[in-house]
């Protein structure tokens, strides 16, 4: 335990002996845990640890009866097929008990966002938001789920929600 908590180094050498070093395969994708971090990651920036928690625990879950239907040996204790469940199950958790929950009285807007694209811009949120677009953009940046680029007028979803709002990769404009 102590050696956990003095290296980094033994933290990741741990980590990557139950975790494959990638969730997505292939030279440009990252590590495993640059793409937990960012795909727990809100349009304000924010991970929270509960997150990247409720992600491990689905993916867990989901190893479970990976194991349970194919009792085969297996590389890692938690495989990219997991990982990637666990996080789109997150994605639901997080749009129904934190947004429509917490933030009922922005739910019609959000809800707008439903099946359109990962990237907008200000034109596109304008087609579906009308005239309060302004408001809309301010509230949503506000809790998370558009994220402004450095582009002017440029709005990206952050993959938090990707999943639960069934949105489409690419750009809306």
């Amino acid at each position: 335990l102590k050696q956990i908590e003095k290296s980094e180094a033994y933290r990741k050498e741990a980590f990557y002996k139950i975790f494959p070093s990638q969730v997505e395969t292939g030279k440009k994708q990252s590590s495993t845990l640059d793409w937990i971090y960012s795909h727990c990651q809100d349009g304000r920036g924010v991970v929270t640890p509960r997150d990247v928690i409720d992600l491990l625990n689905f993916a867990r879950s989901k190893q479970s009866e990976i194991f349970a239907s194919q009792p085969i040996e297996q590389e890692f204790l938690i495989s990219s097929v997991a990982i990637k469940y666990g996080f789109l199950r997150l994605s639901e958790k997080k749009l129904t008990t934190y947004l429509k929950a917490e933030f009922p009285h922005f739910w019609p807007d959000i809800e707008m966002l439903q099946g359109t694209k990962s990237e907008h811009n200000k034109r596109s949120l304008t087609k579906i938001f009308g005239k309060n677009v302004n408001i809309v953009i301010k509230n949503l940046c506000s809790v998370g789920v558009l994220q402004h680029q450095l582009s002017p007028d440029s709005y990206k979803i952050p993959f938090l929600f990707r999943p639960a709002l069934k949105l489409k990769q690419g750009k809306a404009f």
